[in-house]
């Protein structure tokens, strides 16, 4: 599977249009995963808290931000459930060849080649920078994509 995202204490994996994203524990606390999140497509929050509240009435469940619903398993594990697009990120994978290939997820047809993953990712976010100017300057910008936004290397 490709990587959507990762970090010293997260990664994400891209699955279609959705995401799995596993997330260490803070430092000082319990050792382990803290929560892990799916990233759903077509994802309704008050939905998905009026299912999970039938199906896992003792799972301590909450609604935070207005559209991330949590849950803990019975390990005591938090589960996420949130828009597939809440975090557009940027889609990591390395082909045979051994280049990186980097796509922005917000940002259909926005995909760069790199000989390093960073190359690639910066390559990318320049790209999908220029699509969104000349979507601005042509009147074409849909307001979604004015939220994108990239962590600085």
């Amino acid at each position: 599977m490709p990587v959507r995202d990762e970090g010293k204490d997260f990664f994400e994996l891209r699955l279609e249009r959705s995401f799995l994203g596993v997330y260490a524990a803070e430092t000082g606390t319990r050792p382990g995963i803290d929560y892990f999140c799916f990233g759903v497509d077509q994802y309704e929050p008050s939905a998905a808290l009026t299912a999970l509240k039938s199906a896992a009435p003792t799972g301590q469940l909450k609604l935070e931000n207005e559209n991330q619903v949590y849950v803990r398993d019975p390990d005591g594990v938090r589960v996420q459930f949130a828009d597939a697009r809440y975090k557009p990120q940027i889609a990591i994978e390395q082909e045979v060849d051994g280049r990186w290939i980097a796509e922005v997820e917000a940002l259909p047809g926005v995909t760069s080649y790199g000989i390093t993953k960073t190359d690639a990712v910066a390559r990318a976010q320049a790209l999908a920078l220029r699509v969104l100017a000349e979507r601005l300057e042509q009147g074409e910008a849909v307001p979604e994509f004015l939220d994108v936004s990239f962590q600085a290397a």
